[in-house]
C-alpha cells in the first residue's frame, strides 16, 4: 500500500509518551523549543480523513523518530 515515512534525528520520544505526540498541544519534555504542539495532531486528522494508519517508532540508541502513515488503497482510488 502507499506509504509515507518521515524520520528525524531529534531526541526521540519516550515510550510512556508514544501516543501523546499526536494530541493537540503536546510538546514532550522540550520546554525550550518553539511551536504550539499542533503539527502531529494535524497529521493525525489527515490520516483519519484518508483512513490511513499512523504509527511512530523511536530509536533511542541513535536518537530520532520515524513516523509512518500507511494509506488505504480503497480510499486513494488505486
Amino acid at each position: 500500500p502507499p506509504t509515507l515515512i518521515v524520520e528525524d534525528d531529534g531526541s526521540g520520544i519516550e515510550a510512556k509518551d508514544d501516543l501523546m505526540p499526536f494530541e493537540m498541544f503536546f510538546r514532550g519534555n522540550s520546554h525550550d523549543t518553539t511551536g504550539a504542539g499542533l503539527g502531529l495532531a494535524i497529521v493525525k486528522e489527515i490520516a483519519r480523513a484518508h483512513d490511513a494508519e499512523l504509527s511512530l517508532t523511536t530509536f533511542p540508541e541513535i536518537k530520532g523518530t520515524r513516523f509512518t502513515m500507511v494509506f488505504s488503497k480503497n480510499k486513494l482510488g488505486f
